[in-house]
């Protein structure tokens, strides 16, 4: 009996054997699960950097040119710290 090692190994192991071990909807949702996490990620690292530039009092406009933020996100997040 095969050992499916990864996702990629799994896939085969399935089509070869016609059996399915996760149905398209988990699947979906599986991949729907990751691409909402990493945006999470990617959000919680953009307010890390907007609240370390904002302690080192970079000015707003600077901080919106780089972060490509409006200054009212800016001014936002700032009040969700405080």
């Amino acid at each position: 009996m095969k050992i499916a090692l990864n996702w990629n190994d799994l896939k085969v192991y399935e089509q070869e054997n016609k059996m399915t071990y996760i149905t398209s909807m988990e699947k979906i949702g599986f991949q729907r699960g990751l691409q909402e996490g990493k945006q999470e990620g990617r959000q919680e690292t953009q307010q890390e950097i907007v609240m370390s530039m904002l302690a080192k009092n970079m000015p707003l406009e600077a901080i919106a040119r780089l972060t490509k933020l409006s200054i009212e996100q800016i001014k936002s997040q700032q009040e969700k710290d405080s």
